[in-house]
């Protein structure tokens, strides 16, 4: 079975723009499938957020206000994912977008982000 990310929380666009961040705590993570394999969603109480957060109208994703204290979720990119499986439940962290990895081969360039334990 496969499972979207939630219509109801919004999401936060991570790789919207070079060197901008979002800090948040982790509230908790939970595991799903998607097209057979096995992803993780994690989901964040906002600190604060230079990426813009998304909210699902319809089938579109639109731009929305999020105050401090709500809940976001996403689903990260692979080398992300990576690093926030380091990042325990109640930790808070900056997530730093910084591009794509040129130097990579192949038409797909892997995103970049620094990930810092506050």
């Amino acid at each position: 079975m496969t499972r979207q990310i939630s219509d109801r929380l919004p999401r936060v666009a991570l790789t919207y723009a070079v060197d901008s961040s979002f800090t948040g705590e982790l509230i908790k993570t939970k595991n799903i499938e998607i097209v057979g394999k096995q992803k993780t969603i994690h989901m964040f109480r906002v600190i604060a957020s230079e990426l813009p957060i998304q909210i699902k109208i319809g089938d579109a994703w639109v731009e929305t206000d999020v105050k401090a204290d709500s809940s976001v979720e996403f689903l990260a990119p692979s080398r992300l994912e990576v690093q926030l499986s380091q990042v325990q439940v109640g930790e808070k962290i900056k997530i730093t977008y910084k591009g794509k990895d040129e130097a990579g081969r192949g038409p797909n360039k892997a995103h970049i982000f620094n990930v810092e334990v506050l």
